[in-house]
């Protein structure tokens, strides 16, 4: 006959391990102060819980984009035409976004309402296990 007593702790035991621990890289609660408007600092929307996702894309939509006002952009030689990222853009398209140490554009509304690729999603989980 088995005791009644290590019948209960076996189910509590149980219970606890069906218990589902939320995802470490998945920031649960909305912190304000994550919200930085440098393109390559940010966190990727989709690494947020699903039921704040929205709140975080306001709070981007109100502080950004990183428009930089330099005197001057870098020009780049593209066959035998020179290109430059033009100030005057950022009146035509006002959600358009200038990194000047990696001389490059982006759409803030592209990063806020894209959806990541399966790929995309598992080399992100990769390089997370990574760089722990």
């Amino acid at each position: 006959m088995v005791n009644r007593t290590s019948i209960e702790n076996v189910n509590v035991v149980q219970l606890e391990a069906e218990v589902e621990e939320p995802s470490s890289n998945v920031a649960n609660e909305f912190n304000p102060n994550e919200i930085v408007c440098d393109p390559s600092r940010r966190k990727q929307i989709h690494t947020y819980a699903q039921d704040i996702q929205d709140q975080v894309r306001r709070a981007y939509i109100l502080k950004c984009p990183m428009q930089p006002n330099l005197p001057c952009f870098p020009c780049t030689q593209l066959g035998s035409a020179t290109r430059a990222f033009c100030k005057s853009w950022y009146k035509k398209y006002t959600r358009i976004e200038y990194i000047e140490f990696k001389d490059a554009a982006y759409c803030l509304y592209c990063f806020l309402f894209k959806q990541p690729s399966y790929i995309l999603s598992l080399l992100f989980q990769i390089v997370l296990l990574l760089t722990k």
